[in-house]
């Protein structure tokens, strides 16, 4: 595979990544007992994180023999006493231990969004991600480092970080200060944290920028929250076709802010569903203020698009918008599993790179301008080469050519590596 030292990451979690290189990794782990190994092995030679809690990262529990989380109660049992978490590979599901969940003030509660085997998801893992201490500046700016030291060797010159905090902010620009920031990184911030970093980051540097506003509107496939216009086969109690984040009206409000103020909105849509609603939002908007609104609107992910939303995407992007498509290839790589056993129907709609490029072309449109590839790291390692597999095999090293996911959306090589480098 050729080497490439140009590439833009589109989709990642900048100091995530470098704290998960330190993390405990289950992702080659195919059932709860080998998890539970590596999780003892961690808790006994006391490799701990933040605040002394244990973090497995990876797991990946559709391709587990058992389909499932451990418990809080085997988790208990190789604890020795720490706090401790099986976090999914999306990031929006864990697992975790007695002492992990009372911290986070769960523990022998009922909450809607967690069963009694001590599995959570969105709104309770959002709990017990909080419950973990906030990196101090010094752990940050390691992190960030660590982080830059291992995507700069993959080749990467641009990044662009999905959830930034003021923190953050301040600990790249003082790096650039010190020059020894090598990446450019271009920042979005949820609401909660928008007003800081944009006031922080200002009008930009040569290697730090400010994006615009980072949305949340569904959850992920592998937590069946992914916002869908079919249902699930297993769908989570009470919500079939997943679960929408955030509303219309407020998602309305966010949208009609950034074209008042000029900034651009990268919005999580992982679901067919989703996807359709922010265009239908889109649309609203253009018809409320009568004209084509202000900045950048990125839609983040896009896993599943349905067939008549390309070309709706592709209408809405051929004017002066400017409207991306940012997908993650490598994640095919480790949700193939999770889409044959919760999402059948709609295998036909995953990672649909080929209408993508398509859709963009017969609108009279460069794709390259109109479509971003990236990771999510710490999500997915941001390796390239999985990048280019998911996107032009549709199917795992060693996988016979039988089990290509949704193959007739196979582009190839070169378009791939045209979607992936970063812009002169």
């Amino acid at each position: 595979m050729t080497r490439h030292g140009d590439l833009r990451d589109a989709h990642l979690h900048l100091p995530e990544h470098g704290e998960s290189l330190g993390t405990v990794d289950v992702s080659a782990c195919r059932c709860v007992d080998a998890c539970l190994e590596l999780a003892e092995r961690a808790c006994a030679a006391g490799r701990t994180q933040r605040g002394g809690w244990v973090i497995c990262d990876g797991a990946r529990v559709s391709s587990w023999r058992e389909e499932r989380f451990p418990t809080a109660a085997e988790i208990d049992a190789v604890a020795h006493g720490l706090p401790v978490m099986v976090r999914s590979f999306d990031h929006h599901s864990a697992s975790a231990s007695g002492a992990a969940l009372a911290k986070a003030g769960l523990l022998g509660t009922a909450h809607p969004e967690m069963d009694s085997s001590g599995h959570v998801w969105e709104a309770a893992y959002a709990r017990l991600i909080g419950a973990l201490p906030e990196r101090t500046g010094a752990e940050e700016r390691a992190c960030v480092l660590d982080a830059q030291r291992d995507l700069t060797a993959q080749g990467f010159v641009l990044v662009h970080d999905m959830h930034s905090t003021p923190m953050l902010a301040r600990t790249l620009l003082d790096l650039e200060q010190e020059g020894l920031l090598e990446l450019r990184v271009v920042l979005f911030a949820t609401p909660d944290q928008f007003e800081a970093v944009r006031a922080i980051v200002g009008t930009g540097t040569d290697r730090v920028a400010f994006g615009g506003l980072k949305l949340f509107t569904d959850g992920t496939l592998s937590g069946r929250t992914a916002s869908m216009l079919d249902p699930y086969t297993e769908g989570l109690p009470g919500a079939p076709h997943g679960s929408p984040l955030i509303g219309d009206d407020a998602l309305m409000d966010h949208l009609r802010r950034a074209h008042t103020e000029g900034h651009g909105v990268a919005c999580h849509a992982i679901g067919d569903r989703a996807v359709r609603r922010l265009l239908e939002a889109e649309e609203r908007l253009r018809s409320e203020i009568g004209r084509v609104p202000r900045g950048t609107l990125r839609i983040e992910h896009a896993q599943f698009v349905h067939t008549d939303d390309l070309p709706r995407a592709a209408r809405l992007a051929g004017t002066t918008r400017r409207l991306v498509l940012s997908p993650q290839p490598s994640h095919l790589l480790t949700d193939i599993e999770a889409v044959r056993r919760f999402a059948p129907h709609a295998e036909g709609r995953v990672f649909p790179l080929l209408s993508m490029v398509e859709a963009f072309a017969d609108a009279g449109l460069n794709p390259v301008e109109h479509i971003e590839l990236g990771s999510d790291t710490p999500v997915v390692r941001p390796l390239p080469s999985d990048t280019i597999l998911g996107a032009c095999e549709r199917r795992r090293s060693g996988m016979d050519a039988s089990e290509a996911l949704n193959p007739g959306e196979a582009i190839d090589e070169g378009l791939a590596w045209s979607l992936y480098r970063s812009p002169a």
